[in-house]
């Protein structure tokens, strides 16, 4: 079965303290301003008279002066117009609607970040989500190795397809997440004699540790802003005994390393 595109509704809500604006009382401000009598525009938009009336106190009631007016020369109910402050409020928010719509057609259109939103919205056993930069791609028509500039100490290589990073659009310059599971991280005792070139490996100072009788998982700063989570078993977690703020060798596989394009 095939998955359907998906659509999103951005929601237009105004709210002061625990006041919402309803959109249903500026629709009867805009009908009244249009039709001139506060009877055409109960009918207009398909509420009762009654109805209509404690709409209007309401918006009168809310602003420091009077939004609507009885005028002379109305029909057997009498005609009703805007005052001045009355149209600056719903030029106001007849702005405020144009530019809700306007940003509702650009979701409707970016394709790309619907899919992303709609992903967000599934839940993630996934630790690790680092936001950067594509730095570069290199590979063959099978693989590619996509480097991601996190910050200026921190670098991701991901191993994936040459087909997904065509279906992705990936470029340099590309925002994407860079995700992978604790369990795919992998420690090492910190040398200071320790020099590398592997992908992926980076040098992280633990923050907080939670274990049990059989696993332990370590939250790491790897540069300040930004930490990583490993999950390791006790046997491991001993013979590295990272004990305090100790410093220890993180590395990851670029191969268990899943992007998600930002924009």
């Amino acid at each position: 079965m095939g998955m359907t595109n998906p659509k999103f509704e951005l929601d237009l809500s105004l709210v002061s303290g625990e006041q919402r604006l309803e959109s249903d009382r500026m629709a009867l401000l805009h009908s009244i301003h249009k039709k001139g009598t506060l009877t055409d525009a109960a009918k207009e938009i398909g509420i009762s008279y009654k109805t209509a009336c404690a709409w209007l106190e309401a918006l009168n009631n809310a602003a420091d002066e009077p939004l609507l007016v009885a005028s002379h020369g109305g029909n057997t109910r009498g005609g009703t117009v805007l005052t001045d402050l009355g149209r600056i409020y719903l030029e106001r928010y007849e702005r405020l609607v144009e530019l809700h719509a306007r940003m509702q057609a650009e979701i409707e259109t970016a394709g790309d970040l619907s899919a992303f939103l709609q992903r967000l919205r599934l839940r993630t056993s996934a630790r690790n989500h680092l936001h950067g930069t594509v730095r570069e791609i290199s590979g063959d028509k099978v693989r590619s190795l996509v480097t991601v500039q996190i910050s200026p100490e921190i670098c991701v290589q991901a191993k994936v397809s040459s087909e997904a990073v065509h279906e992705m659009a990936l470029t340099t310059g590309v925002r994407v997440a860079c995700v992978f599971k604790a369990a795919a991280v992998f420690l090492e005792p910190f040398l200071n004699s320790l020099h590398t070139n592997a992908a992926n490996t980076w040098t992280g100072t633990t923050l907080r540790v939670l274990s049990d009788n059989e696993s332990v998982e370590a939250v790491l700063d790897m540069d300040g802003q930004h930490t990583v989570s490993a999950l390791v078993d006790q046997e491991r977690w001993e013979a590295i005994k990272a004990t305090g703020s100790m410093q220890v060798v993180v590395q990851v596989n670029p191969a268990h390393v899943i992007l998600i394009r930002m924009e």
